[in-house]
């Protein structure tokens, strides 16, 4: 009589972590209006009652603005790179005023997702990162598509319960 076969090592084993992305990525290019709607959302007040007393010129200062808001939108997003390693978190940005900003994996304390009107009408999810003695967020992630945002999700929440 033989020996029974042994089972396979890839059957019933727990499945692997996905790898950890290590390049520079950038935003989704919906990031571009979440900020610039941000920007005008911040200035619909004062075009509001510019338009409502009709002064002149009132629209063209709203699409001035709006313009304003749209370019400097999309100057951030190009410059904006985020990337992942098995150690920390890395973000990078600015135009004239460049910089860098490094937030160890043990410091995060919570990963949340959120998705506003904004990030719905473009299909989606902002991820918010704070670290332990934060007093707000420490890095907005602010335009991911939502299966990479589960996925960062994941990567940084199975360092928090270790």
């Amino acid at each position: 009589m033989s020996d029974p076969v042994p089972p396979r090592p890839d059957r019933n084993a727990a499945p692997l972590p996905p790898p950890i992305p290590t390049a520079w990525r950038r935003l989704h290019p919906a990031a571009i209006a979440v900020w610039a709607s941000g920007v005008v959302g911040g200035l619909a007040l004062p075009i509001v009652f510019l338009l409502v007393i009709g002064r002149a010129g009132s629209i063209g200062f709203a699409a001035f603005a709006g313009g304003l808001a749209l370019v400097g939108s999309a100057v951030r997003w190009s410059r904006f790179w985020y990337r992942l390693d098995d150690r920390a978190l890395h973000l990078r940005g600015g135009l004239l005023q460049q910089w860098e900003r490094t937030i160890q994996l043990q410091r995060i304390q919570s990963v949340d997702v959120v998705q506003k009107l904004t990030h719905r009408a473009f299909g989606v999810v902002e991820l918010r990162i704070e670290v332990v003695g934060g007093q707000s967020t420490e890095a907005p992630l602010v335009a991911l598509l939502p299966h990479e945002a589960a996925r960062l999700r994941a990567l940084l929440a199975s360092d928090l319960a270790e």
